[in-house]
C-alpha cells in the first residue's frame, strides 16, 4: 500500500510544472527571457516558456535591427 501511494505521489509531482509565461511577459522581462532561453538550450526547460522566451528575444532583436536600419 505504501509503495502504491509513493508511486502515485511521484507521478503527481512529476506533472507539476512551472507557470508558463506569455511572450508579452518576457518582452517586459528581457533578463528572465535570456535566462530561460539559456536553460532551454541546455535542455533544463522544454515547455512553452522556451517558445515564448525565444519569441520575445527575437522580437527585441528585430526591433533593434529595424531601429538601426532607419537611423541612417
Amino acid at each position: 500500500m505504501k509503495k502504491m501511494f509513493l508511486c502515485i505521489m511521484l507521478i503527481g509531482l512529476s506533472g507539476c510544472n512551472d507557470k508558463v509565461y506569455d511572450t508579452s511577459y518576457y518582452s517586459s522581462h528581457m533578463d528572465e527571457a535570456k535566462k530561460v532561453s539559456e536553460k532551454c538550450k541546455n535542455g533544463e526547460i522544454t515547455d512553452d516558456n522556451c517558445k515564448n522566451a525565444n519569441a520575445a528575444l527575437y522580437k527585441e532583436k528585430r526591433k533593434q535591427i529595424m531601429s538601426e536600419m532607419f537611423r541612417h
